[in-house]
């Protein structure tokens, strides 16, 4: 099911009193849709389903043979980990007569459909660290604008403005890997966060020249600059840990 059979190989056959054994290879092309939300934190179900769509559910059923049902020791998905395994049948319904003129317009034809799950779960960190080292490293640049003097106007807004190029040029990197999809993935969330987070900095400077340089308010320039320092810093970690850890979960 949703997929093509590229060969199908007669291995070995027998018929010994009421029993028609038959074994056979088939290979294979699947197509599986799989959901973008927690990329590149994913873990997914590849699902493979088998169905006979000549033969209905009253004349073919599909038992699983869970005792010699297994998988591959060699079966190998880079950037991923194979996970746990189930094999099931389940009663697969088609609401049409497709067409049949013999058969009542609307009428519910119902077929044995084997499927086995197969989880496939991303083996660590390692990806999300490469995805996003660029970005983080662009943010803690715009952190250090905050402890440099508002009226030095070079380099308290150049690095500011220089981590946003840099973070939109990662976003761009990380898109380019992203199915395009309508749907929010987990890279897009942090990409959006490091470059929001950029944004406050470059607005928090503009505040900071404004109370030191127009309204003489040195002081509380400093503090709004410590304090949005702490601020930013932690509040950064806290919710890039936290979406971490809600992927993962």
């Amino acid at each position: 099911m949703e997929g093509t059979i590229e060969s199908n190989e007669l291995l070995a056959e027998y018929d010994e009193q009421d029993d028609h054994y038959q074994r056979r290879r088939v290979v294979a092309k699947v197509t599986k849709v799989f959901p973008t939300t927690q990329l590149p934190l994913d873990s997914q179900l590849h699902l493979i389903a088998i169905e006979n769509g000549e033969y209905s559910r009253q004349r073919l059923l599909y038992v699983p043979d869970m005792e010699n049902s297994n998988v591959s020791s060699r079966l190998s998905i880079p950037g991923y980990r194979i996970g746990k395994w189930q094999a099931l049948e389940k009663p697969h319904a088609y609401k049409t007569s497709r067409g049949d003129p013999r058969l009542a317009p609307g009428a519910k034809s119902t077929f044995s459909q084997f499927r086995m799950g197969i989880e496939i779960e991303r083996t660590g960190l390692g990806l999300y660290l490469k995805l996003f080292q660029a970005l983080h490293i662009s943010v803690a640049i715009s952190f250090l604008a905050c402890l440099v003097r508002p009226t030095d106007l070079d380099p308290r807004f150049g690095l500011g403005v220089g981590a946003l190029f840099a973070s939109v040029a990662n976003s761009y990197v990380v898109n380019s890997l992203v199915p395009e999809t309508g749907d929010f993935s987990l890279a897009d969330v942090v990409n959006g966060l490091g470059i929001l987070t950029i944004m406050v900095t470059l607005v928090e400077s503009t505040i900071s020249l404004y109370l030191y340089d127009r309204c003489g308010e040195k002081v509380l320039s400093a503090k709004l600059d410590h304090m949005s320092f702490g601020i930013l810093v932690v509040g950064f970690v806290v919710v890039n840990a936290a979406l971490v850890v809600a992927a993962l979960l």
